[in-house]
């Protein structure tokens, strides 16, 4: 059964991540050695989230960009620079992102999902000292019948995060973070 995640999820996962990136348990980083510290203090950094959804994207884009600014650039929703159906056509991205005065981009893309199912239950087999006999099993037997069981889905999403000196056209920093979905999984 494939693993499916209701948009408000995504969206959960990516402005929560987005929003506490201090919280969240990176597993990997990448700082580049050769890039020189930048000041991008009150600069313009756009907000990219990588999702063909714009449900997802629009909100997802926006709380990146509040958080940008609260960090003290000029947070911009990526969506808002670049039209949907130029965002493959990279001269005219570089060229408005360069109309624009954008000096970094902050890009969010889920890059893995996995799922863990546990199962328990509070029932025993069966009891030897009451299993010889019909009454013995029965009077036993209605003293813990069968539970169904508790199911527990836990899904991991994999968020990668990378930060880019746009005008200098570097990667600065990259990270992939694993975060847990809510519990509400679509099927």
């Amino acid at each position: 059964m494939p693993i499916r995640i209701s948009m408000s999820q995504l969206l959960w996962v990516l402005v929560v991540t987005s929003n506490s990136l201090a919280g969240v348990k990176f597993v990997s980083t990448y700082k580049d050695p050769n890039v020189a510290p930048i000041d991008i203090h009150g600069q313009k950094v756009a907000a990219f989230v990588m999702t063909l959804r714009d449900e997802a994207r629009i909100p997802a884009e926006e709380g990146l960009a509040k958080e940008l600014t609260r960090r003290g650039v000029q947070g911009v929703p990526g969506y808002t620079l670049v039209p949907k159906e130029l965002n493959k056509d990279l001269e005219a991205v570089r060229q408005l992102l360069a109309k624009a005065g954008v000096r970094g981009a902050v890009v969010l893309r889920v890059v893995g999902l996995a799922s863990d199912a546990r199962t328990s239950t509070n029932s025993e087999w069966y009891n030897d000292r009451f299993y010889p006999s019909f009454y013995g099993y029965y009077g036993w037997g209605w003293t813990s019948p069968y539970n169904l069981p508790q199911a527990t889905i836990d899904t991991l999403i994999t968020i990668e995060t990378i930060v880019y000196a746009v005008d200098q056209d570097k990667r600065v920093w990259a990270g992939r973070c694993e975060t847990k979905a809510p519990k509400k999984i679509e099927n």
